[in-house]
Parts: C-alpha cells; sequence; structure tokens
C-alpha cells in the first residue's frame, strides 16, 4: 500500500473489533442458552485460549528478535527494541486465537449462531493479518505463524480442556 498509516490503523482496528464480535456474539448466545453461568464459563475458556496464544508469541517475539519490513527497507528508521518484533504478527495472532475459540466454545455448547462467531471472526482476523503486510509491519511468515499459533491454540484448547464429561466433542 502506498498509505501504509491506514492499513495500520485498519489493522489495530480490528484487533479491538475482532474480539468485541467474537465475544459479543458468545456471550448474547450464552445468555440466549443457558445464563450467566454459562457465559462465565465460556469466557473462562476463551480466555484461556487466547493467554496462551499470545503467551507463546510474545516468548518468541523476544527471543526471535526479527527485524520489521519497514526496518529491514530503511535501516535508518531503527529506533528502539520494536524494530526487532516482528515475528511473529501479535495482531494476527490474538484475532485468530480469540475468533476460534468463541467459534470453537460456541460449537461445543451447541449454540445456533456459532458458524457466524467462528466465519465472521476467521474473515476478519485474516483480514487483520493482510493489513499488518500491507503496513508494512510484518512479513507474510510472521502473519502465517501467527494465524497458525493462534488457531492451534483457538481450536485446540476448548477442544482438548474442556470436552463433554463423555469424552467426546459433540458433533458439528
Amino acid at each position: 500500500w502506498q498509505d501504509t498509516g491506514a492499513a495500520s490503523l485498519g489493522s489495530d482496528l480490528l484487533q479491538f473489533g475482532v474480539p468485541a464480535f467474537a465475544v459479543g456474539g458468545l456471550v448474547l448466545s450464552g445468555l440466549d442458552a443457558g445464563g450467566g453461568r454459562a457465559v462465565g464459563q465460556d469466557l473462562l475458556v476463551t480466555v484461556e485460549a487466547v493467554s496462551v496464544a499470545l503467551l507463546a508469541m510474545q516468548v518468541t517475539k523476544m527471543a526471535a528478535g526479527r527485524l520489521r519490513p519497514y526496518a529491514w527497507a530503511d535501516p535508518g528508521s531503527i529506533q528502539g527494541r520494536d524494530a526487532y518484533a516482528s515475528f511473529f504478527s501479535g495482531h494476527t495472532t490474538a484475532t485468530f486465537a480469540v475468533a476460534s475459540a468463541a467459534g470453537t466454545v460456541a460449537r461445543l455448547r451447541g449454540y445456533r449462531h456459532w458458524r457466524w462467531i467462528l466465519g465472521v471472526g476467521m474473515a476478519a482476523a485474516a483480514t487483520t493479518g493482510y493489513l499488518r503486510i500491507a503496513a508494512d509491519r510484518h512479513w507474510a511468515t510472521d502473519v502465517l505463524m501467527g494465524a497458525a499459533v493462534g488457531s492451534l491454540a483457538g481450536f485446540g484448547l476448548p477442544v482438548w480442556l474442556h470436552q463433554r464429561e463423555s469424552g467426546a466433542a459433540p458433533a458439528a
């Protein structure tokens, strides 16, 4: 993009918009189906998954010290440690984690609108990743890794740790 600032702003807005949509849909579905206790449990499972994804991202980002694209293209622009925090994308990790976790929890609970929560959330998360590349803040591999780690935590942890008592997740 010629205007990387617009792409950066868009990705920043989506970093907050995706969780608001996904969690909002989960809360409304939980209230409709089971009341306040179900909502609290749903949110706890979602927060667990997002927290694990963000912890993995932060540890990797600090250990890798990968140069961001804008800093690679213009070494004179390097100021501070943020220029070395490219691998992997936190915006992408967060949005994929919350969208996949909220959608998975809604599916496991049998909420009617789980497909909307998951589908719209994942599409918006993918847009967030694209905008991080367009903003010259991340390489494509940073975004792909963020999407993979966020999705793995978001899909995997709710299923692995919070299956129904029978031990099997319900069929979609």
